[in-house]
């Protein structure tokens, strides 16, 4: 079997396409062309003549690549010399750059998880459990006034009706992250909650399930970059065995974002270098820009920073708390945890 090459692609340069503009004015159109206006050659009876489209002559006639068999033609019919138009043509097309963007998200995605699973175990006995938080959708997007009578420590306890939605277990995964269409979330909630962990556990749903590309951020991290900074000088440095030019490689992923495949996970606003929790929130909406824009955002913040004003700098953002374990759910998870952790041994005994 075959292959089919491709046809190439190529431009006018500019002194070519000001002899193909000063042909069309030499040139009348036939007596029984049937246009009684303009006389000399238009974009459509050119078109016409040379049997290709309006379309192609148009983007031909404004200095953009089309395919090289329409640019002959227009050439044939104008009766221009092709080389003199389009300039020396390079011998053969120059291979598309191929990037498995998947295979680099999942190395990395990797190496920041087992990172994560060292510091854990510099303090713990380091045993994973499948349990989830539980979230709430809250209905507002920022802090509710309160009474000047409300204690200070219950400024950021919510009324029930707040909550519109809880998601238990894996029902968040499916049904907001698989299933959802929302571009942008938040997920709030007090110090240790497990924001983290569920953003780790999101990335790999994510790639599980081919959803995208997942990259996670830990904003405290950014090292004084913005987010298009971080992703271009350090976030894409592992890939620097792949033979690709830096220029590339950025290129390419900005693509990637563009064509909405980017998943952006971001963890830990309130762990950002910034004057103020307001500051920190704004630094974000400012830098959620352009090609970085493209991307579907899930971010976490602690609840103080993302309530911390009434009008909250980042607006847009469908927002997710974090929930209190219920005593049933508690329970589980004590049995689940005992049930993993493997009891201490005695001194002086070891199992072969």
């Amino acid at each position: 079997m075959t292959n089919t090459p491709t046809p190439r692609s190529i431009a006018a340069t500019s002194e070519g396409l000001k002899k193909v503009r000063n042909k069309m004015a030499e040139l009348k159109k036939s007596e029984d062309s049937g246009n009684r206006g303009k006389q000399s050659w238009t974009q459509e009876y050119l078109a016409k003549q040379s049997f290709v489209s309006l379309d192609t002559v148009k983007r031909f006639l404004k200095g953009i690549a089309v395919d090289e068999s329409s640019v002959l033609a227009i050439c044939n019919a104008l009766d221009l010399n092709f080389n003199e138009i389009v300039g020396e043509c390079p011998e053969e097309n120059p291979p598309e750059l191929e990037i498995n963007w998947s295979q680099i998200c999942r190395d990395i995605l990797t190496e920041q998880q087992k990172k994560q699973r060292l510091r854990r175990q510099a303090t713990e006995l380091g045993c994973e459990l499948n349990v989830y938080v539980p979230l709430g959708l809250l209905e507002r997007k920022q802090q509710q006034r309160r009474d000047e009578s409300v204690a200070k420590d219950d400024v950021y306890q919510l009324d029930p009706q707040v909550i519109v939605k809880e998601y238990e277990n894996q029902q968040f995964f499916t049904e907001v992250i698989q299933g959802g269409n929302n571009q942008r979330l938040a997920i709030i909630g007090e110090p240790g909650a497990g924001k983290t962990t569920l953003l780790d556990k999101i990335a790999s749903w994510i790639d599980g399930n081919d959803l995208g590309l997942p990259i996670c951020i830990p904003l405290g991290g950014l090292q004084g970059e913005t987010l298009a900074g971080y992703l271009l000088k350090i976030w894409l440095k592992p890939t620097a065995k792949i033979e690709a030019t830096q220029e590339d490689l950025a290129a390419s992923l900005e693509q990637q974002f563009r064509a909405g495949k980017v998943w952006l996970l971001l963890d830990a606003v309130d762990e950002m270098a910034a004057a103020s929790p307001a500051e920190a929130l704004a630094k974000i909406r400012d830098e959620l820009v352009e090609w970085v824009a493209e991307a579907r955002v899930v971010l976490t913040c602690r609840l103080n920073v993302w309530d911390a004003s009434v009008n909250n700098p980042l607006p847009g953002f469908e927002t997710y708390r974090t929930l209190e374990f219920k005593p049933e759910q508690v329970d589980e998870f004590i049995g689940e945890w005992f049930a993993k952790a493997e009891p201490p041994q005695p001194p002086g005994l070891f199992h072969s």
